[in-house]
């Protein structure tokens, strides 16, 4: 995680404010497309390995995923040159990363009780890629330059680690995988929509400067919310409702006090020209961590007990809940700037999870 962190300060001394627009862009894109890739496998996968009869279900998984990262590939292709075209030379170096993202193993060794080789796996990319894009910059190369290097080096590690841990899948794809785990896909990469929207619709409406001071307060949120998602995975796999809420109350409450005292360390984290840091803006990611976290411990706690459709339906609602408030504000002339992306975006989260607990204090009654 440290060395995930150093990667993008360094980003942000090389290019500034607005090249830091284009890195988060970047990372947006592919995450959304790794997403479907992944077919919800990295977020339920190590709990199906715990059920009877998980051989086949792994034999599918393996076999699809090195196959839906070449249609995730196409797909970012597409995006990035009809919708961001001006930035296509910088954006498709991510296409490495999704298209060996099917090798990508750590779910299948955390569903084996091995969280060590994915923190080895890890450590290793983070650290390569930190050295990697440091050089870039003691050299004073380009943001091409650096996100090339850190896409080649995370795609380098998918394929070493799945050939050293991961036998090769010797079955045929099964179908019927797929459409088991369509609600998990679904409602993970609304998931993934909703929070991203934002970073994605300033890129395309507003440009990367105003991108990068945005997704530099973004950017505080994104890491150190890390450790509310840490902690889920970690319970993933054997999930125990009472010791998960309190270390995820914990490290929540970490990472919440971690957003409001970025203050006194905004200014040395993003030195370069062109970053301010907003107060507002910082209180918007303070609430919007401490609602990541109940999202984590209530919708995808759904995965747990089997509902999948549960999962999928609640992370749609969530996505056309943002999308429905945003064209509202919209149509009232409101400016989508990265204040009102933040509120808009609470707003989308706090209304989905008020109507959670309504409506399942209503199904105990």
């Amino acid at each position: 995680m440290l060395s995930g962190l150093g990667v993008q300060l360094l980003i942000a001394r090389l290019v500034g404010v607005e090249g830091f627009g284009t890195w988060s862009l970047f990372m947006n894109l592919f995450l959304i497309f790794s997403t479907f890739s992944d077919w919800g496998t990295s977020l339920n996968g190590p709990r199906m390995m715990q059920l009877s009869g998980a051989e086949a279900w792994i034999s599918n998984a393996r076999f699809w995923r090195m196959r839906l990262s070449w249609v995730a590939a196409f797909g970012m292709l597409m995006v990035v040159l009809v919708f961001y075209s001006s930035q296509a030379s910088i954006l498709l170096w991510g296409l490495p990363m999704v298209l060996c993202y099917g090798f990508m193993s750590d779910w299948h060794d955390r569903g084996r009780q091995r969280p060590d080789r994915v923190a080895y796996r890890q450590i290793t990319q983070g650290l390569a890629q930190l050295l990697g894009v440091g050089i870039v910059v003691w050299f004073k190369g380009s943001l091409s330059m650096a996100l090339a290097i850190y896409a080649g080096t995370a795609a380098l590690t998918f394929i070493i680690w799945h050939r050293l841990k991961v036998p090769e899948d010797k079955h045929s794809g099964n179908t019927n995988w797929l459409l088991i785990q369509l609600p998990v896909l679904v409602g993970w990469s609304a998931y993934f929509l909703t929070y991203n929207l934002p970073v994605l619709l300033l890129g395309f409406f507003s440009g990367a400067a105003i991108t990068g001071f945005y997704s530099s307060h973004y950017f505080l949120y994104t890491s150190l919310a890390t450790l509310s998602v840490i902690t889920m995975d970690v319970f993933m796999a054997k999930p125990n409702d009472k010791d998960y809420g309190k270390w995820l109350f914990f490290f929540t409450l970490v990472a919440v006090v971690g957003i409001a005292a970025s203050k006194w360390y905004y200014p040395v984290l993003f030195d370069a020209k062109g970053f301010v840091w907003d107060a507002s803006l910082t209180f918007y990611m303070v609430i919007l961590c401490a609602l990541h976290a109940w999202r984590l411990f209530k919708i995808n706690s759904l995965l747990n007990h089997g509902t999948t459709r549960s999962f999928g339906t609640w992370n749609i609602l969530s996505l056309s809940l943002h999308i429905v408030i945003i064209i509202s504000a919209a149509l009232m002339g409101k400016l989508y700037d990265p204040h009102a992306a933040a509120i808009l975006l609470l707003l989308a989260e706090g209304c989905t999870l008020l109507l959670f607990e309504l409506t399942k204090k209503r199904n105990h009654v």
